[in-house]
């Protein structure tokens, strides 16, 4: 009898054991379903977002939307009233170290009224973009027959002519290549101000981050100054040095003060003040005249 029991009660626990199993495996098998439904809904999502973005990347290459004209007089009448962020755009006539500076100040107005893009007001704001638009920049976009329709084939024929295709490197090799060399200041002033001018559209035309742009900006900034005070004629770049200008302008500032004490200073000190005149810039010397001959009466 107690044998019986015995055996009894290893059946009962094998089954529950053999139970729990069971209740294990399909829990287990319950997971698994779990995981492969969420595996198919995710598949899902990135399949609908591989849709989207295919979609979104094949409208952008579609072409234009043709610009619209009035349909009605009261809408020719609304076109009438320009931004004045559009009147006051400046003319593009050519310039290359202007044009990354003036498509920046056209995107920026473009990018504010993309929300009117489907009327008549959109079309005006292109026509007086496109009359901005002058001189051999002009001609250029006439031989590509690229009138007010598009601004991305605008600025892709403007890219094409005026961007700058030098390198940021060689830019600055040119910029540190500048001296005086017995040139006026303000022309000394002008090359290096001009070669700093064209490697700041380089660095607004790359893909730079804000943060990165600024940091390099001025980077090159700093440098300007430098090439500049060192490139100076004579004991005028010590000078200059001593007085520690922080900007280009501050630099040049200081230059013209040094000139024009120098100016003042030597009819001070000559002997008489009959001085000969000579242009800014030069060394100045003064020049004493001969005696008048005695006349006797």
């Amino acid at each position: 009898m107690g044998e019986m029991r015995t055996t009894i009660t290893q059946l009962t626990g094998a089954v529950n054991a053999l139970v729990e199993q069971v209740k294990a495996a399909d829990r287990r098998i319950a997971a698994v379903e779990a995981n492969a439904e969420k595996y198919r809904t995710a598949e899902g999502r990135i399949a609908t977002l591989e849709a989207v973005k295919a979609a979104s990347s094949s409208a952008s290459e579609a072409a234009p939307i043709p610009l619209t004209k009035p349909s009605t007089e009261a809408k020719l009448l609304t076109i009438n009233k320009l931004p004045d962020s559009v009147k006051e755009l400046q003319i593009f006539d050519g310039n290359a170290a202007e044009y990354i500076s003036w498509v920046h100040s056209v995107e920026n107005v473009l990018g504010d009224y993309e929300i009117v893009r489907s009327k008549p007001i959109y079309r005006a704001i292109m026509q007086s973009i496109r009359g901005k638009i002058r001189g051999s920049a002009n001609v250029a976009l006439l031989s590509y027959n690229l009138f007010d329709d598009d601004w991305s084939a605008i600025k892709k024929c403007l890219s094409l002519h005026y961007a700058d295709k030098r390198d940021i490197r060689t830019l600055e090799y040119q910029l540190g290549r500048l001296s005086q060399r017995g040139m006026r200041i303000d022309e000394f002033y002008a090359q290096v101000n001009h070669q700093f001018s064209l490697i700041i559209n380089k660095i607004k035309s790359d893909s730079h981050s804000q943060e990165t742009v600024k940091a390099l900006i001025e980077t090159y900034r700093n440098r300007a100054l430098d090439v500049f005070i060192r490139g100076l004629d004579g004991d005028l770049a010590r000078m200059i040095a001593i007085q520690r200008p922080q900007t280009l302008p501050e630099a040049y500032t200081a230059c013209l003060d040094f000139q024009n004490l120098n100016f003042r200073r030597f009819p001070i000190h000559s002997v008489t003040p009959n001085v000969i005149a000579v242009p800014v810039n030069q060394v100045y010397r003064p020049e004493t005249r001969p005696a008048a001959p005695n006349r006797q009466f």
